[in-house]
């Protein structure tokens, strides 16, 4: 429910009524807003998409991957396969795992700079739906260098770009769930496709957390518009 401020505050109450009806109706067609993550909770009620197979499970480029609903195609911008595993413990040097900083048996897919792909391209995730949001933890291979830059896109549709930041990470051995998360949130669900890289473009990404819901979107319009108008009320 939205409550106005008192009439000597906003004489015009019909009028306000008007524009926010109008941005509604805009909303449909307008540009959405998005958001940069740093962190899972921020998305809000998310699911989780796994990648499944540990031990170094190699999949074809396109792969789709599903979950509670959630289709997901993972490929690689190299054209090469991509890798399944697991994050091992602290400092498994048994060559099974991931042996970087996700958190211990988390699910994580490697874009394979190995003999198999040695041109490893950023990581694309499509949707085949539309999601509000989503985000993922990301690690460069620590191998590559311990510090590193990543990058994080969101495409919609038509494959327009809705937004894109750059993050710092950190790639080590200690498997305690310090892996960089990066990630979107929308207005509206309009985001079809995130694309990840790193500088070496030698990384891992974790499971994938996503938000299909776009309930409180409307309101959330709503909300800023009154609050707008208050405060061009009380600049007067």
């Amino acid at each position: 429910m939205i409550c106005f401020p008192s009439s000597e505050l906003i004489p015009n109450k019909k009028a306000i009524v008007g524009l926010l009806s109008g941005l509604v109706l805009a909303g449909v067609t307008a540009q959405a807003s998005l958001i940069q993550l740093n962190n899972p909770a921020a998305l809000g009620t998310a699911s989780v998409l796994s990648w499944g197979g540990p031990f170094w499970t190699m999949v074809p480029n396109n792969t789709a991957f599903s979950s509670g609903g959630i289709t997901v195609q993972a490929s690689e911008g190299g054209g090469g396969p991509l890798w399944q595993n697991v994050q091992g413990n602290f400092n498994d040097d048994s060559g099974f795992y991931w042996d970087g900083n996700f958190t211990p048996g988390e699910s994580v897919l490697y874009n394979g700079a190995t003999a198999f792909n040695t041109n490893p391209g950023p990581i694309s995730l499509h949707f085949t739906s539309p999601v509000l949001g989503a985000g993922i933890h990301v690690e460069q291979n620590w191998s590559a260098g311990a510090g590193f830059v990543g990058t994080i896109s969101a495409f919609d549709v038509s494959n327009g770009l809705l937004g894109s930041y750059s993050f710092n990470g950190i790639a080590g051995q200690s498997a305690d769930g310090t892996a960089a998360f990066a990630g979107f949130l929308s207005s509206s669900l309009n985001i079809s496709t995130i694309t990840i890289s790193t500088e070496s473009n030698d990384f891992a990404i974790g499971a994938l957390s996503i938000n299909v819901s776009d309930e409180g979107s409307t309101a959330a319009l709503l909300g800023s518009a009154v609050a707008g108008l208050w405060l061009l009320r009380k600049r007067k």
